[in-house]
């Protein structure tokens, strides 16, 4: 009923029939129809369209659109490349994993189109390198984690700040987000040492605790961060609490508030009042938002009545509002999923507007539903790419260079 209807005249019916295709995952010969049509619909000179189409095939298109999508990208320089990157990287991210090695492995398995990724990579332009990077990081199978390893000790800036974040996806690859941990340029360590916090196991730790003291306050932030998931995620919440009690003092607003929220995630606790403390005193409206979260888990009498008193008191509405609600918490929205978000700053040299396009490069802090705050430098596109974001609200904040 839907496919006839994607070439419709009126602009918003052919618009929600998009997204309406996307949300459709259909299969077989019908699920080939609705890609055709999609692939068809990013060439239409309306930009809202493209932008449509790439969402909704990010959604559903399989491995046979993958590899429409890649030669599209790296060969049509008059290409939307922005939509398509959109769409490649959820395509990829459906490859079916063919357990075989790239040198090995047949052009319509994951691993042989792991190996043309990598490939296209090395003469792509710019506007095309960080998707399909991000797409080798969405791709199952060892071969697309080893792909990007292997790109690590050559790769100029921009990439091994993308090979940080993709890696996240790689678990097998560990080792490269250990090097890259240790990189020069401190947007390269704060997105791997976050991908550590998601693929690191307790190993990991005595590496992330140093950087606690990194002078870059995004990878110290990400580095608190990543000590609470993967100490929670071993179930080892002695030793979040070793790493992090100690960076509660941390001069730096979103290192104290990450402290909190990794302290939340490993269901650690720290001896003493230093969470109520900090709910109580702290300038900062991150830190006291983490504190509400943090004491919100604990259920002692003191931590009930820091927050009532927090809710009639504390003069930020939204810091009294997540005392209140944390005296009665709901039950969280349950999994998990991948998000792009496009990092549009807020201009106060515009009269307080916003731009109106993702700016490359731009400083962010990206606030996930548990609180944690990932921390670091978008992509050449304006993206972050946030694998396996709990369900529930996102939101950009002020980036760590700028909050005080």
């Amino acid at each position: 009923m839907l496919l006839p209807l994607a070439k419709a005249r009126s602009a918003p019916l052919r618009l929600a029939v998009i997204e309406a295709l996307g949300a459709a995952r259909a299969a077989g010969e019908l699920g080939a129809a609705v890609d055709a049509a999609l692939l068809e619909a990013l060439d239409d000179e309306s930009a809202d369209v493209r932008l449509r189409a790439s969402i909704a095939l990010s959604r559903v298109a399989g491995p046979g659109s993958a590899r429409a999508l890649l030669q599209r990208l790296t060969v049509a320089a008059e290409q939307d490349r922005g939509a398509l990157g959109i769409a490649l990287s959820g395509a990829l991210s459906r490859v079916p994993d063919d357990g075989k090695d790239a040198k090995d492995a047949k052009d319509g398995g994951s691993a042989g189109l792991a190996r043309d990724v990598a490939a296209a990579i090395a003469s792509a332009p710019d506007a095309a390198r960080d998707a399909l990077l991000e797409g080798l990081g969405r791709m199952p199978g060892q071969a697309a984690g080893a792909a990007l390893a292997r790109m690590v000790s050559a790769a100029p800036i921009d990439d091994r700040r993308k090979i940080a974040e993709a890696l996240a996806g790689h678990p097998e690859a560990a080792a490269a987000l250990r090097k890259l941990a240790g990189d020069p340029d401190p947007g390269v360590r704060a997105n791997a040492v976050w991908s550590l916090g998601a693929v690191g196991d307790p190993d990991a730790l005595p590496l992330l605790q140093p950087l606690l003291k990194d002078p870059d306050a995004a990878v110290a932030g990400n580095a608190a961060g990543a000590i609470g998931r993967a100490a929670g995620r071993a179930g080892q919440p002695a030793r979040a609490a070793a790493a992090l009690c100690g960076a509660l003092a941390d001069a730096r607003p979103y290192v104290r508030a990450n402290a909190l929220a990794g302290l939340t995630v490993a269901r650690a606790r720290c001896d003493g009042a230093a969470a109520r403390d900090l709910l109580a005193r702290d300038p900062a409206e991150a830190v006291r938002l983490a504190a509400a979260d943090h004491l919100a888990q604990g259920g002692a009498d003191a931590d009930r009545r820091a927050l009532a008193r927090c809710a009639g008191e504390d003069r930020n509405a939204s810091v009294a509002g997540r005392c209140a609600s944390a005296a009665s918490p709901g039950a969280p929205p349950a999994g998990a999923e991948d998000v792009a978000v496009f990092v549009v700053p807020f201009d106060a040299g515009r009269g307080g507007s916003s731009r109106d396009a993702p700016v490359p490069r731009a400083p962010f802090a990206l606030v996930r539903a548990d609180g944690l705050l990932r921390l670091g430098v978008a992509d050449r596109r304006g993206e972050v790419f946030e694998r396996g974001a709990p369900r529930g609200p996102l939101r950009l904040a002020v980036p760590a260079p700028l909050v005080k």
